[in-house]
């Protein structure tokens, strides 16, 4: 049975909820971190990982911490922090 009243209480928690991690991702763990880098590079030694398996040649570019992954011979990626998957999983 729909009941109106705790369907606008598990809304307002949920977004409450959202919105402290919002803020709390954009204010304090993007700006002071490097969780979202750790996480990208992660990102993108698994995919060239997986890429070589299936029998391309690929290549990362040289730094501190992976950003692009290149398929020899043909253009490269670049992994965003806003490709990370990090506020997707936060969300869902």
């Amino acid at each position: 049975m729909f009941s109106f009243k705790s369907f606008t209480k598990s809304a307002v928690l949920t977004l409450f909820f959202y919105l402290g991690w919002l803020v709390f991702y954009q204010f304090f763990l993007l700006p002071r971190t490097y969780f979202d880098e750790y996480l990208i590079h992660i990102l993108v030694i698994l995919s060239g990982s997986v890429l070589y398996a299936l029998g391309f040649t690929v290549s990362h570019n040289n730094g501190g911490f992976y950003h692009t992954l290149r398929i020899d011979d043909v253009g490269g990626v670049w992994i965003s922090p806003n490709c990370d998957g990090l506020s997707v999983v936060a969300v869902f």
